[in-house]
């Protein structure tokens, strides 16, 4: 094997087991549903409301990050990468983060620990079995969207690794979909928007509408693939209220995805 091929076939492989062990996954769930047993019991839902401002920060937020997506896909806008960008995105996640919890906790009437923020003993494994769940639809997805993917259409910062960028940018943009933009995204996304829809029509509908906005605000292309992963987000927290719980997947998915990226681009 050449050294070319290598990585490609790594990338094979990852891909072959992350499959095998998100059928498995779903085998357990099926086998758990078949013998009468909940899939996931569910935890009670804390009774305070999200506070006004943190929700209308998060849907003002939401809407221009949407506003911007529909312009920029309209006007056929393509945005060359930079290394820049990395640190925007970077402070940008850390800056939704922050701003986001402080209107969420700044008055101590609805709590971190009403937000889900305390672990448990499942939140690994939740968030792992998750993230495992995620892969084989989202692997359909793929398939079905390939035609209408290619590099030029990826996330502007997976572009970017296609410019080799050095060691720093490259520790920055794995801190930044890794570990930032997961924890700003959940706390916006499920704490926030899906925790108060729930409270006013129910998760049956809160987790599909809140998965939608996830997805649309990827673009189409990239938001389609998202779907089952939003989803699945979407179900874990309205039945476990863990914050870090869908963290984790979330994390875990930008994870392989950015490791098969790299893998991919080495063996090119």
């Amino acid at each position: 094997m050449s050294p070319d091929a290598a990585p490609s076939a790594v990338v094979g492989l990852l891909v072959m087991a992350g499959l095998a062990a998100s059928a498995l996954t779903w085998s357990a769930v099926a086998w758990r549903h078949s013998a009468g047993r909940l899939v996931l019991p569910a935890v009670a839902r804390a009774s305070t409301p999200r506070p006004v401002w943190a929700v209308l920060g998060a849907i003002g937020w939401t809407a221009f990050v949407l506003l911007n997506r529909v312009m920029a896909d309209t006007l056929g806008e393509r945005v060359e990468p930079q290394s820049e960008h990395v640190w925007l995105n970077l402070v940008l996640s850390a800056g939704v983060f922050t701003v986001l919890a402080v209107l969420l906790f700044g008055e101590w009437k609805f709590t971190p620990r009403d937000a889900g923020f305390v672990p448990t003993a499942m939140t690994i494994p939740l968030g792992v079995g998750t993230f495992l769940a995620a892969v084989l639809p989202t692997f359909a997805a793929l398939l079905a969207l390939s035609p209408f993917r290619s590099r030029e259409t990826q996330h502007q910062l997976l572009q970017l690794l296609g410019r080799s960028p050095d060691a720093v940018t490259l520790a920055g943009l794995a801190v930044t979909v890794v570990v930032l933009a997961p924890l700003a995204e959940e706390l916006l996304f499920r704490v926030t928007l899906q925790g108060w829809l729930s409270e006013r029509i129910g998760g049956g509908w809160s987790v599909p509408v809140v998965a939608a906005i996830f997805a649309a605000v990827h673009g189409w292309r990239d938001g389609l693939a998202l779907i089952p992963l939003a989803l699945l987000l979407g179900y874990i927290y309205e039945r476990r209220q863990d914050y870090f719980a869908v963290v984790v997947a979330h994390g875990a998915f930008n994870a392989a995805n950015l490791v098969l990226a790299l893998l991919s681009l080495a063996g090119s």
